[in-house]
């Protein structure tokens, strides 16, 4: 039987390439040519957005928030009670029902849904916490409280913890950030980015592919 290989292994191949993809970019932004070197010496165009491998889109949004000074870095914690519902839930894959928790969350408290996005580590067989990124603007108290009802609910507290169930810090490595949220797992597990953050990477990506 042929061993399955290990994600970690391949989440490294595929940062090795993003981060060799991500730094031409830049680097040649106001060069006169627009191709790439890669791995094994392969050149090519900047490829469209579309056919972007999903960690390569990753690479691009961190290093787009990163130049507006607009996102803030947090980490999110749920209660027990959070954990085990969530975990049970058969309707829904498990970021889609904690998109659906926080977003809803955030349009009662604010009236709209910030750009965010979020990965989850699994702790064990039985719990789970969020590591992610989300536009503060001059929101952050109001955000701050969506994110804990969503978390622990109305009643939040009422929880000797409630005060270290949410962290914001600045979020001043974008590759650095990126690998600690998923780290140890692909990329595509696991993930969810609101809409908006997608199109803002997107339009950020074909300005650079467009003054190439």
């Amino acid at each position: 039987m042929v061993k399955k290989k290990k994600n970690c292994a391949d989440w490294r191949e595929l940062e090795n390439q993003a981060s060799d993809l991500i730094l031409s970019i830049f680097s040649r932004v106001k060069a006169p040519f627009s191709s790439v070197e890669l791995k094994k010496y392969i050149y090519y165009k900047l490829p469209r957005w579309r056919d972007l491998l999903q960690w390569l889109k990753l690479s691009v949004l961190f290093r787009c928030v990163l130049n507006t000074n607009e996102y803030s870095a947090f980490t999110l914690r749920f209660s027990k009670d959070k954990i085990e519902k969530a975990l049970k839930s058969a309707k829904n894959t498990l970021p889609d029902y904690l998109r659906r928790r926080i977003s809803q969350s955030l349009k009662n408290k604010l009236g709209f849904v910030p750009e965010y996005l979020f990965g989850i580590h699994i702790d064990g067989d039985a719990s789970f916490h969020i590591h992610g990124i989300i536009k503060l603007g001059s929101n952050e108290k109001s955000i701050r409280e969506a994110l804990k009802l969503a978390a622990f609910g109305v009643n939040y507290k009422k929880h000797k913890i409630h005060r270290n169930i949410l962290c914001f810090r600045e979020l001043f490595s974008s590759e650095g950030w990126l690998r600690y949220i998923f780290k140890y797992k692909n990329y595509d597990e696991a993930i969810y980015q609101s809409r908006t953050l997608s199109q803002r990477t997107q339009r950020f990506y074909e300005s650079i592919r467009n003054k190439l």
